[in-house]
């Protein structure tokens, strides 16, 4: 496959084994199904998504909900945070295009909006600088306040890294078996993002509830595509 013309044999899967595979050059691997890269990240997604028709129309509403909370964002207002609604919507709009028309453009955005999500929000990240200056601490916050609202961008980053690792060990290897390790990491640091989120939002009386809405769609998202087994193991976490 190195070196043969292959062409990508992805077929939609809302087409089913009746459709016209993609056709267009897949890329160069050792092994595995031949596909483009875009429609590598599509078949991705829909997995990570639940992998079922009802999952990928499920994640299509959600995209564009949050496509909606990207480019409504107050984030657009403010210089620090703008490079954080540009790659929000690139981002939203790049899983819209995935999931609704599986189309390889859409997994090239996305995959492009990861990885400028994750260096947006490391961008100007002080939680490092906290954590090495023990007598440094933010303006009406605690030391220990410090540190967990610092750590809210890193915990974001971290959960964007696993989710690339993931893409990328697939990719390479095209190994369910590892896929399933990296989804459980994304998605375990997506439930102490959600936590943290919530917690942010108490501690300063919901001035500071921008990303709740969010975590809402996606925890709600999960939660209906997959048939309420996010939400038994979300609860089973907590337990513990």
């Amino acid at each position: 496959m190195r070196t043969l013309g292959f062409s990508c044999a992805y077929v939609r899967s809302v087409d089913d084994e009746d459709g016209t595979p993609c056709g267009r050059r897949a890329t160069r691997r050792k092994y595995g199904e031949p596909k483009c890269l875009g429609h590598w990240v599509v078949e991705y997604l829909l997995s990570m998504a639940g992998g079922t028709q009802h999952a990928r129309k499920t994640w299509t509403v959600a995209s564009i909900i949050l496509l909606f909370f990207a480019a409504t964002s107050g984030w657009w207002l403010r210089a620090t945070t703008l490079p954080h609604a540009i790659t929000a919507v690139l981002l939203t709009g790049g899983l819209v295009i995935c999931f609704h028309w599986e189309h390889p453009l859409g997994g090239v955005i996305s995959l492009v909006g990861a990885a400028l999500t994750a260096l947006a929000w490391a961008r100007g990240n002080l939680f490092g600088y906290y954590l090495l200056h023990p007598e440094a601490k933010l303006a009406d916050f605690t030391r220990a306040e410090t540190l967990f609202v610092t750590s809210l961008d890193a915990q974001v980053v971290v959960m964007f890294t696993f989710s690339l690792a993931g893409f990328y060990f697939n990719y390479r290897e095209n190994n369910t078996t590892d896929l399933k390790w990296w989804r459980g990491l994304s998605f375990t640091m997506l439930i102490v993002l959600f936590v943290s989120v919530l917690v942010y939002a108490f501690m300063t009386s919901g001035k500071s509830a921008g990303l709740v809405p969010w975590m809402v769609v996606v925890f709600g998202a999960m939660a209906i595509a997959r048939g309420g087994r996010v939400i038994r193991k979300l609860a089973a976490i907590l337990r513990v």
